[in-house]
């Protein structure tokens, strides 16, 4: 039986894995495209997050309604506020868009694209 050594460079970040206090699990040698590959897997111990005490509530219903958050501490809500959304103007810059963008269409299908129409058109349509 024939045997070949071969020796790899250790990876950049297995080095600093190992640095950080972390151990090779795991190491698999074999061949990709014909050429030595070397699969390490290396773990290290970490910290467990620990959550702060406060948590972010939102509560979003519905348009006519608009959002609501709340800030909580333990069991206690330290801040809180409602937000309300004017769902007429977000319904009419909608509108405004959608026309806009339907003269921009009519405009480029009689080939008139370029026209100075066409582009201030086109801005405003990028505005709304």
């Amino acid at each position: 039986m024939n045997m070949v050594v071969v020796e790899l460079p250790m990876p950049k970040w297995i080095i600093e894995r190992v640095k950080e206090g972390g151990d090779i699990k795991f190491a698999r040698v074999g061949l990709k495209d014909n050429e030595p590959y070397l699969a390490l897997v290396a773990e290290r111990v970490v910290e467990p997050y620990v959550p702060s005490d406060y948590m972010l509530a939102v509560d979003v219903n519905s348009w006519s309604h608009g959002i609501a958050w709340g800030l909580v501490k333990g069991n206690r809500i330290s801040s809180f506020k409602q937000e309300g959304l004017n769902v007429g103007k977000i319904v009419g810059l909608y509108k405004q868009a959608i026309k806009r963008e339907r003269r921009l269409g009519a405009l480029k299908r009689l080939g008139l694209g370029d026209t100075v129409n066409a582009k201030r058109a086109r801005r405003l349509v990028k505005e709304a």
